[in-house]
């Protein structure tokens, strides 16, 4: 018996602890505890999640065709490409393959095909890190896929997009920094290796011609990035429907007006003067500055026509006129020898005046949205200016084309009075959204990170192609936005980065499709104008839902549809993607980050296999969870216990007393 007495006392005292009246309370604080807890537990991992946010891994697989040099022929391969984003990241975009070189035009046009597409599709690149994997041995270079990379980063970014569908495609093209689709090359080997797989092909616009005498078959062109979501998932976009807004504000119509009454007057007094200087030049040469007279006064009639009605396009067509004015007396000087004073005096004014522009720029206070984008613009202009002089003293010190100097001469002057009309636009617009400074520097620090994939880009393209003179005019805009951001002078970073992007796009696109014939240019010129609307009209839709309107890309829009208008699609074409531009650095404010209920739906089996997408939870919530459970069922268990040998006890306690 006193064995058996020791062994009672414990459960004995539990059961003192609670045989008392309120044994019914703490039973059904207890059993509400085990049942409510499963229900709200999901509810604490939600707000630890929000703490500490979850980590979430997405991948697809692509296929890109590739040309393979090799003896007697080239031939055609498909490359299969593993795109996988993982969130929570820092914008890191790391692009490598089994072995072998990559170029920089390889690596910097799929970066930027990861940070364009993001963009569109309103999600922040810098939020997420980005891996590319190229299932491929040996050198690759080209831009040639990052229109697929774009393509397959938009698809994973967009939890409504299957990316099985991207499984059925080849698709090739050099993507820009606006989603354009530029022209690559080897296309009909290409296609052939897609046609071996029964695949269909798709490439930019603007090599369908290269497709002919091939038996090429099951292809599809497009345009850009939005074309080729749109064609692979039978989409119209709703913004089509949409008109894109010409209105802007009065005191920058009053601007313009008076930039387009003034800088008349300066075009007429340049085409007296080389007119004066003319008979001093040779027959041949004289007719040929004659000609860019003509082209001179041809817009100075153009500006007089629409400026009652439209006001930045007359006062873009008597900039024209300007810049046209300004090279032809160039030329004249360049045969009389006045060019050998006039050259160095002209570099040093123009310089001079920039520094001094550049200072008054820094003065003006920012304080609402409508500011400091018209101070970008300003800031863009002087960055094209100072791009324009750096390219007329490589040049002069390389001793070649004599004509290019004096065109470049002539923008950079040009620009100076384009620079002085945006700094009054700033000061007359008041503006009614203000801003913090905070808001300046955050839209700058991720404009200027825009911008440096898009720099970095172009100037490896450049550097590939041998265009080192335009390649080191490119580093040295790069140079000074990195000069403005050590400065904080975020207004500037901005405008320089507007600029990278608008430069970024010239040699990115422009120059791909710069060999086509006129006849076929002519052609296609319209349907990707069409298509690109349809970029600037989405992102106009993005910031407008944020209450944002911007002053400057009506202007923009309103010289495209004059132009477009009158049937000058080529100058169109580059009016529309400034308007586009000054889009995507507005839209950087706004951006978000991934949704964290991002999945995708694929179960095909990938070639070669790819890694399984995974929702992995918060550590510290999983954890909590789990205790928690586990806690609830201890307690459980130990209640079931007192009460099933309550009545036990009870006679034992009976049988000792």
């Amino acid at each position: 018996m006193f064995g058996y007495k020791n062994k009672s006392v414990v459960p004995l005292k539990l059961f003192q602890m609670v045989n008392s009246s309120k044994i019914p309370s703490v039973l059904a604080l207890i059993i509400l505890f085990i049942v409510v807890l499963p229900l709200i537990s999901p509810g604490f991992l939600v707000l630890s999640a929000e703490k500490r946010p979850r980590n979430l891994q997405v991948s697809t697989w692509i296929l890109i065709p590739a040309v393979v040099m090799g003896i007697p022929h080239e031939e055609g391969r498909l490359l299969n490409v593993t795109i996988t984003i993982t969130i929570p990241g820092n914008g890191t975009i790391i692009v490598s393959n089994e072995g072998g070189e990559i170029s920089g035009s390889t690596r910097f046009s799929m970066a930027t095909a990861v940070a364009t597409a993001s963009l569109l599709n309103g999600i922040d690149w810098t939020t997420f890190n980005t891996y590319i994997y190229i299932h491929s041995r040996g050198s690759i270079s080209g831009p040639s896929g990052s229109l697929a990379i774009a393509t397959a980063t938009y698809v994973l970014l967009n939890p409504l997009l299957n990316d099985q569908k991207l499984h059925n495609y080849v698709i090739t093209g050099a993507i820009a920094p606006e989603g354009l689709a530029g022209s690559v090359g080897g296309v009909k080997t290409k296609c052939k290796a897609a046609l071996n797989r029964n695949l269909t092909f798709m490439l930019p616009l603007s090599n369908v011609n290269d497709l002919k005498g091939s038996d090429c078959r099951n292809y599809i062109p497009v345009t850009d990035v939005i074309s080729a979501i749109s064609t692979i998932y039978k989409l119209r976009p709703l913004v089509k429907n949409i008109n894109l807004s010409t209105s802007y504000p009065k005191p920058l119509a009053e601007v313009m007006d008076s930039f387009t009454e003034n800088i008349t007057e300066l075009t007429e007094k340049n085409i007296n003067e080389t007119t004066n200087e003319l008979t001093k030049v040779p027959i041949n040469e004289a007719n040929t500055i004659r000609t860019y007279i003509s082209y001179a006064d041809k817009y100075i009639q153009s500006a007089k026509k629409y400026a009652a009605k439209y006001p930045y396009s007359a006062a873009s067509y008597a900039y024209t006129a300007y810049i046209y004015s300004l090279f032809s007396k160039y030329q004249a000087f360049s045969y009389t020898n006045k060019i050998n004073v006039i050259l160095p005096e002209e570099i040093s004014r123009i310089n001079n005046t920039l520094k001094s522009l550049a200072n008054e720029l820094s003065e003006i206070k920012p304080l609402s949205l409508e500011k400091t984008e018209l101070l970008s613009v300003a800031a863009a202009r002087l960055a094209d200016a100072y791009l324009s002089l750096s390219t007329v003293k490589l040049l002069i010190h390389s001793k070649i084309n004599t004509s290019l100097i004096l065109y470049q001469l002539a923008l950079a002057s040009g620009r100076t009075e384009s620079i002085k009309s945006w700094l009054l636009s700033a000061e007359k617009v008041k503006g009614s959204i203000f801003i913090s400074k905070n808001f300046t520097k955050n839209l700058a620090l991720k404009a200027y990170r825009f911008a440096l994939l898009n720099l970095g880009y172009a100037i490896s393209l450049l550097n590939s192609s041998g265009l080192k003179t335009e390649a080191s005019a490119l580093e040295k805009l790069e140079e000074r936005m990195a000069i403005a951001l050590k400065k904080k002078d975020w207004i500037l970073v901005i405008g320089y980065a507007r600029e990278a992007i608008s430069q970024a796009t010239d040699y990115t696109f422009e120059y791909s499709i710069s060999t086509l014939p006129p006849a076929e240019k002519k052609k296609i010129d319209p349907i990707y104008a069409n298509n690109i609307e349809t970029i600037a009209k989405m992102l106009t839709l993005s910031i407008g839902l944020h209450g944002i309107k911007s002053p400057l890309a009506p202007t923009y829009i309103e010289y495209y549809k004059v132009l477009k208008n009158n049937n000058e699609y080529d100058a169109a074409l580059k009016l529309l993607w400034s308007a586009v531009a000054d889009l995507e650095i507005l839209s950087l404010a706004f951006l978000k980050s991934p949704s964290p209920t991002l999945s995708l739906s694929n179960t095909s089996t990938p070639i070669p296999p790819m890694s399984i997408i995974r929702s992995v939870p918060s550590q510290t919530s999983s954890a909590f969870f789990y205790i928690a459970i586990f806690g609830a069922l201890i307690l459980g268990i130990a209640v079931g216990y007192v009460l099933a040998i309550r009545s036990t006890l009870k006679e034992i306690e009976k049988r000792l007393s």
